[in-house]
């Protein structure tokens, strides 16, 4: 999906664009009514995520990260779900962060 979203008077004009691509890439696809309903409307979502994702004004770094890879969690778990963890979460190394 191509990202536009220019400011001024082509912003209608862009998000117009990439719902009627994403409405002919759901007419292409060989599934039920019902499906192509659900297909659309989460496209039409991800339209309007990626819309307010690129018109805030915070960081779009921190924005895409968290779009991706959900919120960043800052707060230490309890000691009981530590425990938990350790006792029965299963033994994966810890990715180094990025950024």
């Amino acid at each position: 999906m191509a990202v536009m979203f220019h400011n001024g008077s082509s912003l209608g004009r862009d998000v117009s664009r990439l719902r009627f691509m994403a409405e002919k890439a759901v007419e292409a696809a060989q599934v039920s009514a019902l499906d192509l309903t659900q297909m659309l409307e989460q496209r039409y979502h991800q339209i309007d995520e990626v819309n307010e994702l690129m018109r805030a004004q915070s960081c779009i770094r921190v924005a895409i990260s968290e779009y991706f890879q959900g919120p960043k969690s800052t707060r230490r778990p309890s000691l009981s779900v530590r425990i938990l963890n350790w006792a029965f979460g299963a033994r994966t190394k810890a990715r180094p962060r990025m950024f």
